[in-house]
């Protein structure tokens, strides 16, 4: 019966297309150990703009599962055959390669520059994960506002990690001013800590906004709705 039932249509939430729409979670639903939650967030996306990004969706699971700081988290635990078994897949060997030749000892330093040991480690594209969170900025930016994000507004998104390549006093300043307002709110949580999230909209513009996201308890991106550079 269900295969025989008109597919639903609309926009997406991401391409701003009109056409025939399938559901898209938010976060991506392969972060999450089986049986999965029940609040997990859908927002319609078009079928072109879901398949596109499952690559990348894999890729974020790989990185966030590897990770020394989240690996004992009990869904990541849970995933992680998963994640094994899809680097032995024939359509992977090249990526695998790769990731296993980046893999190699280093100096781990604190933020003053403190060395505290060495480490292995491995190559991460961050452009690649920021790529997802953007996503997700998106998608839930239409599930709190139940409208999409106009056109004439882009998403940023930065991994915590990403943040250490600007300076002192921009990072300071956006800890200060956007980061330590967010985390004065309780943070709305999907699952056993796999994905939470805070934002605020700007009062003056509702489709300025600032996104705090954590995964697996640890990870941490953040993100920004602006308006375009040249937008009116």
């Amino acid at each position: 019966m269900s295969k025989n039932k008109p597919p639903k249509t609309g926009t997406c939430v991401y391409c701003g297309k009109a056409g025939n729409l399938t559901n898209d979670h938010i976060p991506p639903k392969n972060l999450f150990a089986k049986p999965r939650p029940n609040n997990l967030v859908v927002v319609p996306s078009c079928y072109s703009c879901n398949s596109n990004e499952s690559a990348d969706d894999e890729y974020l699971r790989l990185m966030l599962s590897l990770r020394d700081d989240t690996f004992e988290h009990s869904d990541v635990q849970q995933v992680l055959p998963v994640v094994y078994r899809s680097l032995t897949k024939p359509n992977k060997v090249g990526f695998s390669r790769a990731l296993f030749q980046s893999i190699q000892e280093r100096n781990i330093l604190t933020s003053s520059g403190i060395y505290i040991g060495r480490r292995q480690t491995y190559d991460v594209d961050l452009a690649r994960l920021d790529r997802v969170a953007q996503r997700i900025a998106r998608g839930l930016f239409y599930h709190e506002q139940h409208r999409i994000l106009p056109e004439q507004y882009e998403v940023f998104a930065f991994s915590a990690a990403g943040l250490s390549n600007i300076t002192k006093d921009l990072k300071d300043q956006i800890i200060t001013e956007l980061v330590d307002p967010l985390l004065q709110q309780t943070p709305k949580t999907i699952g056993n800590n796999v994905f939470a999230y805070r934002c605020s909209f700007n009062p003056e513009d509702n489709n300025s906004s600032v996104w705090h996201f954590i995964f697996y308890d640890k990870v941490v991106f953040l993100c920004f709705t602006a308006p375009r550079d040249g937008a009116a």
